[in-house]
């Protein structure tokens, strides 16, 4: 079975909260693999994910920027079967700003936990080449992975354009310029997930690898936190 993106959902304010949700058109279908990427201030850490089923979804890859204050994380949850409609995020404090893009797909491994690697990066100053931005890579253990990337431009609403093979996903450009994208991997390998941006400013990158139907038996998500 190949993978299919779904349906895709979107937020972001200015507002000052503790939480912010995503909801989605209609419930994620039964056996749906849900990732995300959320951004916030980095004065607070994220405490739950959680969903109107009380789902619970895992942090991927954290990653912190300290010289320009905003924290980026990617998360996800496999075979989810009960029908959720609404995503929430909780921090452990209030935030003046937070954003994010959630996609749901169909083809993947049928366990909750289905990932096969993630990380992230930011980069001062990527450039504006093709395929500049990058997460830098992993090595995914199986052929077929459902390739998932998401980008965010750290000081203006421009956004980023998916990297070459990828397509586009979500969107998101409230105070900063986010878009997700993915492609089917046909090999196992090194792999990364590239964007590319018209000017010039700081930038997050983050992949996920996600196993497709009828694949090997999942791993323990890789997990990463960066600071710089």
């Amino acid at each position: 079975m190949a993978f299919g993106r779904t349906q895709t959902t979107q937020n972001g304010d200015t507002s000052g909260s503790v939480t912010i949700a995503f909801t989605f058109g209609s419930p994620v279908t039964s056996g749906g693999t849900v990732l995300g990427v959320v951004s916030c201030d980095n004065g607070a850490d994220i405490l739950t994910i959680a969903d109107d089923q009380l789902n619970t979804y895992t942090v991927v890859t954290n990653v912190n920027d300290t010289t320009q204050g905003q924290r980026w994380a990617s998360f996800g949850r496999g075979n989810i079967t009960n029908a959720p409609t609404v995503i929430t995020i909780t921090f452990t404090g209030s935030i003046g700003f937070r954003g994010g893009i959630v996609d749901e797909f169909s083809g993947a491994d049928a366990s909750v936990n289905n990932r096969d690697g993630g990380t992230g990066q930011n980069q001062a100053a990527a450039g504006t080449g093709t395929d500049a931005i990058t997460s830098t890579a992993i090595v995914t253990t199986v052929a077929g992975d459902l390739i998932w990337g998401a980008c965010y431009r750290e000081e203006d609403t421009t956004l980023p354009t998916a990297g070459t093979g990828f397509t586009n996903s979500g969107s998101e450009a409230v105070f900063q310029g986010g878009r997700t994208e993915y492609l089917t991997q046909s090999s196992a390998g090194s792999i990364a997930a590239t964007f590319t941006k018209a000017g010039a400013g700081r930038t997050i990158a983050l992949i996920v690898a996600v196993k497709a139907a009828g694949g090997a038996a999942p791993a323990t998500p890789k997990s990463t936190q960066l600071m710089m």
